[in-house]
């Protein structure tokens, strides 16, 4: 069963209550219509604080050694920075451009200046604090702000438990931003409540590798890509705020998405309005876990591209009303879709007629199909196949798959843009999905011996590289060709990617257009190429990037433009024994590399 933890619930709830109190003056609650005859849990514990006078509050009880500094100006904030503190922040604006300290951080503090963009411009960073809460007197009262465009506000580096209540954080008025508002990198733990988030600034909340992230009863508006970002993080919930007016700031702009996730797991969006934004899409999960889209209420927005883009895991959705939004579609055309609380799709016409009613984000869900199972394979064994659908049930680590069919058409497969399995997924590209084998050890993927290479992998999308290889090791590629089909027009992709591999060897393959290279790599290690053709590819043989091991043995390269091999960022090169110190080479008359003019500020393959 699909669940939320209901302690986890309670948690939040305890927040709710704690902000409540806490806040004072903090930001009303949006309030969204709803036809549900019984509000929440939470909605009774808003209600119920809310309606108490902020004079005849009492303070929750604090945590155990939490010291209270009441500041007025930004060097007192700024001084005021350290574990286990709550920062109370009087009514006024804190500039920290102004602070007499800008840009140059002082001994035994607890944060640093960060410079981006020009030479003067820096961001104020919070680093490894614990307990560090940020109180204003109300967000139309208590400001945070920051001039440089290219910084974010705040961002907070391995701190745990920091919390931000009752008070507005932007960018002053003025140019397009490329900084975000907040950003949390490593940090656990983390509570937004009854604040005002607010563009210029390319992110309202931008999160890297944290859990338990709580955005509450806020504001977030007129940012110029999203409001909600979160990458790699744990149980991510954006409850009871108003996210509006995205992707306007700017004449002929529009935001990517209101919330967007990568390698997530768990992402509850729950009982917001959503209104009145310009974006390519209204919500954007890449291999994201556990994402439950309930009882929001979307108006007024206009989606370019999809309401729903979702790579390899479904999208729970149930009790939103949808209106006045004008969308080029529900979902693209390839890949998923949401599904409803019994796991099932749901279409347009499903989402068009749902109607808002709160539903309780702590109920089971039925179990979803979150992608097949590998074959099962004695460890070291082979498994044979003929199709393309045989083929991508056999991807599972240290195991042979032998390629017995003549044609393996990726673009034909059942699952095509669809979920995959543990070890693949379907990455959406400009014209289609392309398949990306992921996460494994001691694949090898082989034909038949034979004079030449008969069996031929192919992908139809012209910009997805035929084969992609992330994060994978001991891999053995021998005997066939990889290619896109024969289709008119040029490719914008390549024929084989690796990424984060190591211990690769291509052996006796066929590599040719339409694909822009043959082979490209980035922070590989130990790849070796031998008696493989390379052909007709637009843009060149292979470009190596930061990789370290190559060896390139008896390679028939032709018909491809100079220069054939780009090598950056890469050591111990050889080449039919010979070793390469240089970045760019063409394949001589006599079978030898012959190095030719580098780019401007080459990074070459010093050995």
């Amino acid at each position: 069963m699909i669940m939320i933890k209901r302690n986890r619930i309670s948690r939040v709830l305890a927040t709710l209550l704690a902000l409540a109190l806490l806040a004072g003056c903090g930001a009303a609650a949006p309030t969204a219509p709803t036809e549900a005859t019984e509000a929440t849990e939470a909605t009774e514990v808003m209600e119920a604080t809310e309606s108490v006078a902020p004079e005849t509050q009492e303070p929750a009880e604090a945590t155990p050694g939490q010291r209270d500094v009441h500041v007025s100006t930004v060097d007192e904030l700024l001084a005021a920075i350290a574990p286990n503190t709550t920062i109370w922040l009087a009514k006024g604006d804190y500039h920290l451009t102004a602070a007499e300290n800008y840009g140059k951080t002082p001994d035994g503090v607890s944060y640093t200046w960060e410079q981006i963009g020009q030479p003067e411009d820096y961001g104020l960073v919070i680093m490894d604090v614990k307990n560090l809460v940020l109180r204003g007197e109300g967000s139309e009262e208590t400001r945070i702000l920051t001039d440089p465009r290219y910084v974010n506000v705040l961002r907070f580096v391995d701190c745990e438990a920091p919390g931000l209540e009752a008070l507005t954080v932007g960018h002053t008025e003025g140019a397009y931003c490329s900084g975000g508002v907040l950003r949390f990198d490593r940090c656990d733990r983390v509570t937004i409540g009854n604040c005002g988030l607010f563009g210029c600034g390319t992110v309202g909340v931008m999160a890297r590798d944290c859990e338990e992230i709580n955005v509450i009863n806020s504001r977030i508006y007129e940012c110029s890509s999203a409001a909600v970002s979160v990458t790699g993080c744990r149980d991510v919930l954006v409850e009871s705020c108003e996210i509006c007016d995205h992707g306007k700031r700017w004449e002929g702009s529009n935001a990517q998405s209101l919330f967007e996730s990568v390698d997530t797991d768990g992402f509850v969006i729950y009982h917001n309005r959503l209104a009145d934004s310009d974006l390519w899409y209204l919500v954007d999960l890449v291999r994201s876990r556990n994402a439950f889209f309930l009882s929001n209420e979307v108006s007024g927005n206009l989606v370019n591209l999809a309401m729903f883009h979702l790579e390899q895991y479904p999208c729970v959705v149930d009790g939103c009303v949808f209106e006045a939004n004008a969308s080029v579609a529900w979902a693209p055309e390839h890949g998923l879709g949401p599904v409803g609380p019994d796991g099932q799709p749901l279409d347009g016409e499903a989402l068009e007629s749902m109607s808002l009613h709160d539903c309780d984000p702590a109920m089971p869900f039925p179990a979803i199909a979150l992608g097949e199972t590998a074959v099962e394979v004695e460890p070291g064994g082979t498994v044979s196949v003929s199709t393309v659908d045989e083929f991508l049930a056999a991807i599972g680590p240290d195991r042979t798959i032998l390629l017995e069919g003549e044609l393996f058409d990726l673009s034909e497969a059942s699952t095509y843009g669809k979920v995959g399995s543990e070890y693949y997924r379907w990455a959406e590209t400009y014209d289609g999905p392309k398949l990306v084998i992921e996460n494994l050890s001691g694949l090898s993927i082989a034909a038949p011996p034979g004079d030449a290479p008969s069996v031929v992998i192919s992908a139809a999308p012209r910009y997805a590289d035929v084969l992609s290889f992330v994060n994978c090791s001991d891999l053995v590629l021998e005997g066939f060709t990889a290619v896109h089909t024969k289709e008119p027009g040029a490719c914008a992709g390549g024929v084989l990617y690796f990424d984060g591999c190591h211990h690769v060897q291509i052996d006796r393959c066929r590599l040719f257009g339409c694909g822009i290279l043959g082979i490209q790599t980035a922070n590989c290690s130990d790849l070796t190429l031998q008696q493989t053709e390379i052909y007709e590819c637009s843009q060149g043989a292979g470009e190596f990037y930061k990789t370290v091991g190559i060896v390139l043995t008896d390679c028939n390269i032709h018909d491809v433009p100079s220069p054939q091999f780009v090598f950056s960022g890469c050591r111990y090169v050889e080449w039919n024994d010979e070793p390469l110190t240089g970045a760019q080479y063409d394949v001589g008359e006599d079978g030898w590399l012959v190095e030719v003019a580098s780019y401007e500020g080459e990074n070459g393959a010093a050995s």
